[in-house]
């Protein structure tokens, strides 16, 4: 399909704790949540841990890869909504340029884990097919300060990036009366 001219431009900025956040300036801001692929992904490593620890494995191996699969299921379903969303929008879509992240970044053994295991590139394929086949055009950009950069009037400063800090005294105190 020929790729449409253009009348906005859609940012996505990738993560893990949030999968993919999407703002079309003065439109649109939408939170994809990775906070159920989190509790899927330690369910499967704990599963996988106490199966190997009582060497059960061809248990392991009849449990395959069920994660990967509803990782790619979830990869899908954002992927068609952000590009359902650029389409009303007739968006060009602007997608972080993540390559070589691992590399650049090191951090605790943890944190590194979980960097391992997101999937961010497979996320950004769905999207370029989808938006190809649409007629949009997606395009890699620095990754650099995104998610500290106002979407609407482009200035970039930490305290533009949410943070527990920054939330109203109402919410703080209810984040920290909750039980441990």
């Amino acid at each position: 399909m020929p790729e449409r001219a253009a009348s906005a431009v859609m940012g996505i900025d990738l993560g893990i704790n949030n999968l993919a956040v999407l703002a079309v300036p003065r439109q649109v801001i939408k939170f994809f949540s990775g906070k159920r692929c989190s509790q899927k992904r330690r369910h499967y490593t704990e599963l996988r841990r106490k199966l190997g620890r009582k060497k059960l494995l061809k248990k392991i191996k009849a449990i395959g890869n069920q994660e990967q699969r509803y990782m790619r299921d979830v990869n899908h379903k954002i992927s068609r909504q952000i590009v359902n969303i650029a389409k009303r929008y007739n968006a060009v879509i602007q997608l972080e340029d993540l390559s070589y992240i691992r590399e650049r970044v090191k951090l605790s053994r943890q944190m590194n884990r979980k960097l391992h295991n997101w999937n961010f590139r497979q996320l950004r394929s769905f999207i370029e097919y989808k938006a190809l086949a649409e007629g949009l055009k997606v395009v890699q950009v620095s990754p650099k300060y995104t998610s500290q950069r106002c979407h609407i009037c482009g200035h970039t400063e930490k305290g533009n990036r949410p943070s527990f800090n920054a939330k109203p005294a109402a919410t703080r105190q209810t984040q920290i009366s909750m039980p441990v």
